[in-house]
């Protein structure tokens, strides 16, 4: 039964059976050879045969493929879906084999017919969760039913006729994406806002980061895609752009933004998205919020103070607009108004002195408003009263400090 070994019989014929049996186990063949056989029935008494003999062949099976599959790839993660990919080796075909949350841990039986599946789960099992994603000649294969979250680790074999495998296999893993974050950043606020800058914070959610896009003068009007890594700058116009006029202003774990380059006097819109770090999954229910920044200062000055109906307790003051929404009055008695007011600070305005707000020590504000001039009332006979007076945008309360001053 060892071919070569029997008779030969003319030039390359080699019995390898006689006897009663109806099979025999050769030995000694060569790998991917045809073997053609003829079978002979004889009588002992003389050993005559019958020379009409059944005949057959096969072709031995070829040895495991000496160059298995290299170069492990994974692209197009999902929560539910990915690509692997892989280089070819030598062998006729490739067998691909899956397993969540640990390596593979077992190998194809060669011989054995498999069946593939690309959802996982639901091809052949090897072993205990090894599953058969993927048979044939191709490069790459489409996984579909994964869970978000979890590692699925591979083993790729190259193999031959007759199902014989080459059993050093190639390996590889990935992690599919994690599901959106559930729970979405709330609590929108603005804060320290001037007329190129302002501070803009939320209260996280339940994400690994956050990302917040701004875009001016309208509503953020394009949503970031999941999978792409975003540039963020605070300097607005200087991130990424998604869409038109949507800029990446902030990516991270925090929960607040100082953005600058802003224009004053401009609406600015905010659409801020929790998002997980594992293929950059985002909530798209995104918090939303805006702000208007400050107003500049005006850049005309109230001018041309007067006094007049000057009485021991009472006076009226005056002056000519400038560009201002309002103008602010700050009067001091026996010398010259010495703090100004700040921006942003909202001051409340008596005429009769000493009853205002008091800025710094001893300067009053006596009027805040629309109007040319101002009624005072409240002051002591034969004193000196200075005036500083101060046009200002109602937007931040933005005030131009080259103030009109004046005295009686």
């Amino acid at each position: 039964a060892a071919f070569g070994s029997g008779t030969e019989i003319g030039t390359g014929n080699y019995v390898v059976y006689k006897g009663t049996r109806t099979s025999v186990n050769l030995t000694a063949l060569s790998a991917s050879t045809t073997y053609h056989f003829a079978i002979y029935e004889y009588n002992d008494n003389c050993i005559i045969h019958n020379t009409t003999e059944l005949t057959g062949n096969f072709t031995s099976c070829d040895n495991a493929p000496g160059t298995q599959a290299s170069n492990f790839t994974s692209s197009n993660l999902t929560t539910t879906s990915a690509t692997v990919g892989w280089t070819r080796g030598n062998g006729n075909n490739v067998l691909v084999v899956a397993r969540s949350d640990g390596a593979v841990n077992a190998d194809p039986t060669d011989g054995t017919a498999y069946t593939a599946n690309a959802a996982f789960g639901s091809g052949t099992e090897i072993g205990t969760g090894n599953y058969v994603v993927y048979k044939g000649a191709g490069t790459s294969v489409n996984l579909t039913g994964l869970s978000a979250s979890t590692a699925f680790h591979f083993a790729v074999y190259e193999y031959n006729n007759c199902l014989v495998h080459n059993a050093t296999e190639l390996t590889g893993n990935f992690t599919s994406c994690d599901n959106a974050p559930g729970t979405q950043a709330s609590n929108f606020t603005s804060s320290n806002l001037t007329n190129s800058s302002a501070t803009v914070g939320w209260t996280r959610g339940n994400g690994n980061n956050v990302l917040v896009v701004a875009r001016s003068a309208g509503a953020v009007n394009a949503d970031p895609t999941d999978g792409t890594a975003y540039t963020a700058d605070a300097a607005f116009g200087s991130g990424t752009q998604i869409g038109t006029g949507n800029y990446v202003v902030y990516k991270g774990a925090g929960t607040s933004v100082d953005l600058t380059n802003l224009s004053a006097g401009t609406a600015y819109h905010f659409a801020i998205y929790e998002y997980n770090d594992n293929c950059l999954i985002h909530n798209a229910t995104e918090l939303t919020g805006n702000f208007t920044s400050c107003d500049n200062a005006p850049s005309i000055q109230a001018s041309s103070f007067v006094s007049s109906n000057i009485t021991n307790s009472s006076a009226t003051v005056g002056w000519t607009d400038g560009d201002g929404d309002k103008v602010l009055v700050v009067a001091r008695s026996g010398g010259a108004v010495n703090a100004d007011p700040t921006d942003g600070t909202a001051y409340t305005a008596n005429a009769a002195f000493g009853s205002g707000t008091e800025i710094g020590t001893g300067n009053y504000v006596v009027y805040k408003g629309t109007s040319t001039s101002v009624n005072l009332t409240g002051l002591s006979a034969g004193t000196a009263y200075h005036f500083a007076i101060y046009e200002y945008n109602d937007n931040c309360l933005i005030h131009n400090a080259t103030e009109l001053t004046g005295n009686f």
